[in-house]
């Protein structure tokens, strides 16, 4: 829930999720100047301006999280209902606790959804490698496995700059 609300009577008012952590980023600063009036849901804070950047970045990156992990969740009901893969709930599961941990910043359940990724990083990678050792002639293989590789490792490490981006106070 990212806002920026100007306030005709005076300054600029921000308002990001109630469950970002920043809110209990202690100010550093005693200038009135570098400091700005935060609402995290229904409560305001006084955050340094810099963190105020930082709780604006970390709520739009949690909702990419999320949405990702939403479509994750998708597609292993999918997988399951279509292909009958019992291994698509434990997708759904680990999919499920990484959009949790997007939603209320929780580093260790992004530390499972992460370990997932990573997990099908490697497996794309070895299908790139087995595809193009192997495949040579099906050209339609060696085109769409080097693209989902990309992919994956696109959506690996943006998942991997947000876990970093969540302080280590708070929670």
């Amino acid at each position: 829930m990212n806002v920026v609300v100007e306030n005709p009577a005076g300054p600029l008012s921000l308002g990001v999720s109630p469950d970002n952590p920043y809110k209990d980023c202690p100010v550093s600063t005693n200038d009135p100047n570098g400091t700005k009036w935060v609402y995290f849901g229904e409560s305001a804070y006084h955050l340094d301006n810099e963190d105020v950047t930082y709780a604006l970045e970390l709520d739009r990156r949690s909702d990419v999280v999320r949405t990702l992990t939403a479509i994750d969740v998708c597609m292993g009901i999918l997988n399951f209902t279509l292909f009958g893969y019992v291994l698509s709930i434990l997708v759904c599961l680990v999919s499920y606790v990484g959009y949790h941990g997007a939603a209320l910043y929780r580093r260790h359940l992004i530390t499972g959804y992460l370990t997932y990724q990573i997990m099908l990083t490697l497996a794309r990678l070895g299908m790139v490698i087995y595809v193009l050792r192997e495949h040579i002639h099906h050209t339609e293989l060696m085109i769409i496995a080097p693209i989902s590789f990309v992919v994956q490792v696109y959506i690996t490490q943006y998942v991997w700059s947000f876990y970093k981006m969540l302080p280590k106070f708070g929670y």
